[in-house]
C-alpha cells in the first residue's frame, strides 16, 4: 500500500523538525493529531482548545493571512466554499 499524501507531509514534518518543502515549503503548518482511546499513542502532548471564527473577526484574521502567505489566497480562489479559520490555543 502506497503512503497517501497526508502520510507523507506528516512523515516529512517529523524527520525535518517542523518543516516541510514542495508547495507548502514556508507555509505555517501545525500537525495535529488526536489519539484515541484504544488505538494512539502520545509524544509530546499539549492540551489546546480550536474555535471557529466568524464575522469580523475571521474576516481580518484570514486577510492577514492571505497578505504574509499568498498562496492562501490563491487556494481561496480555487474554491467556493469559506476556509475555516481556527486560532488554537493552549488551555
Amino acid at each position: 500500500m502506497s503512503e497517501s499524501r497526508n502520510e507523507k507531509i506528516i512523515a516529512e514534518f517529523r524527520d525535518n523538525d517542523g518543516h516541510v518543502g514542495g508547495n507548502l515549503e514556508g507555509s505555517p503548518l501545525v500537525l495535529l493529531h488526536s489519539a484515541g482511546a484504544k488505538s494512539g499513542t502520545r509524544t509530546d502532548t499539549i492540551r489546546v482548545r480550536a474555535r471557529e471564527l466568524s464575522g469580523d473577526e475571521r474576516t481580518a484574521v484570514w486577510e492577514e493571512q492571505k497578505r504574509r502567505f499568498p498562496r492562501f489566497a490563491d487556494y481561496e480562489q480555487q474554491t467556493t466554499r469559506t476556509i475555516p479559520v481556527l486560532p488554537i490555543t493552549r488551555r
